[in-house]
């Protein structure tokens, strides 16, 4: 007599349907993104979450007319006859904010608690759709003016809707966006907030190669010419780059919540990486480290809690360590953000757990101690994946020749 194989199949097909749930594991791109581009994998699946209402808005460039387009979230209860403060995202390398007409298309790095709490706190959020995969928000000879470009997205939206004042929101390279336009337009922003940050270009560029997994789209944008003490022209764009590092008084007037990952290992803004790698020179400690070789200007950072100290009227600051963080845009605390942003949550030192967990006080070189937080499955190694569905798999096994065994 043959024996029924159902059992033994349906537990296979379900321990391969849980590994496909699982997804890949962290720093392995879904849908088949390529090399260069951000890994974002703590994005809210599609199928679990409805996006509020958006809006395609289309524009021109002002300096060549090139079209493009930006995506707009209104807040609940929008009035077309009130005023709201306006937040615009800008987006990592080799990704857009949507695939639609008028920009690069890509995946949605604006996360579920970015657009909730945008809604919440009654601010118009739009998402930059850029003319290039990478760009890094300036003008350049090879990318074109995309730093520009933003600025007349904003003009466009103020001419469309009542704006009081306007908000930048950074992922990576969208952070070095945000810092080098309010750093070289002091007083035009209300505030910034970045995750994934770049606040050093050449310290950031120079970790990544040492990790073989460098960003060559800023290659492009300069015409593929690398900095160096001989190359004055790129070496004066990768300065203007660096605001943050170099002109820090300029952010005089904008508050700033700069979030980082322990886990992040492509803006490392963290105690494990490069102790002078990125955001942590200008919140933690004055750093003299140069990268010679492009010709970096020699440079100490003067950090923004030692000016905050000295006019704390001028210099606002939230700084984020979450340490089990990813390079992922769900590196921000949405409600924290806006509510940062409004003065309704105070500055100075925190971490917290990742994603979306609550702001712990923290003080430097204390250690960090945050609530158990069991890591979500997309956080999980593959081969904790395999392990984990090789054991319910051998459960089920058990269980059905138990049954069998108790079988008539």
């Amino acid at each position: 007599m043959r024996r029924r194989k159902g059992p033994l199949w349906g537990c296979a097909v379900a321990a391969v349907l849980l590994l496909l749930a699982l997804g890949p594991p962290p720093g392995m791109a879904r849908g088949g993104r390529g090399i260069g581009r951000e890994i974002d994998p703590a994005v809210t699946p599609a199928s679990s979450y409805t996006p509020p209402p958006n809006n395609n808005i289309s524009y021109n460039s002002s300096v060549d007319g090139f079209p493009l387009t930006y995506v707009e979230w209104l807040p609940t209860g929008y009035s077309p006859n009130a005023t709201y403060p306006l937040a615009v995202f800008l987006h990592g390398v080799g990704t857009d904010t949507a695939p639609i007409p008028g920009g690069i298309g890509g995946e949605n790095q604006v996360s579920p608690s970015l657009v909730d709490n945008a809604s919440a706190y009654g601010f118009i959020m739009i998402g930059i759709n850029t003319r290039t995969s990478s760009g890094f928000y300036i003008n350049s000879p090879c990318g074109g003016p995309q730093g520009q470009d933003v600025l007349d997205a904003i003009a466009h939206e103020k001419s469309i809707r009542h704006i009081s004042s306007v908000y930048l929101i950074g992922f990576s390279m969208g952070s070095l966006g945000a810092f080098v336009l309010a750093g070289h337009h002091p007083g035009m922003f209300a505030g910034i907030a970045t995750a994934g940050s770049i606040t050093d270009i050449y310290q950031t560029v120079a970790y990544n190669t040492a990790t073989t997994s460098a960003p060559h789209g800023i290659y492009y944008d300069l015409c593929g010419d690398y900095p160096s003490p001989a190359n004055v022209t790129t070496d004066r764009y990768w300065t203007y780059m660096s605001p943050l590092r170099f002109d820090p008084e300029n952010f005089s007037g904008t508050p700033m919540f700069v979030s980082g990952g322990g886990a992040d290992t492509r803006a490392p803004n963290n105690f494990a990486e490069w102790d002078y790698a990125n955001v942590n020179n200008t919140f933690l400690n004055s750093t003299c480290n140069v990268v010679s070789a492009w010709g970096e200007p020699a440079n100490c950072t003067v950090t923004i809690p030692s000016l905050a100290a000295k006019d704390p009227s001028a210099y606002r600051w939230l700084e984020l360590y979450e340490p089990l963080a990813t390079h992922s845009a769900m590196q921000f605390p949405g409600q924290a953000v806006f509510a940062f942003f409004l003065d309704e949550q105070a500055g100075g030192y925190y971490t917290s757990t990742f994603p979306g967990g609550v702001l712990t006080p923290y003080t430097p070189g204390t250690p960090i101690v945050l609530p158990s937080s069991p890591a979500p499955f997309f956080l999980l190694t593959l081969w904790t994946e395999l392990i984990l569905v090789a054991v319910i798999a051998a459960i089920a096994v058990v269980v059905v020749v138990a049954v069998r065994r108790r079988g008539p």
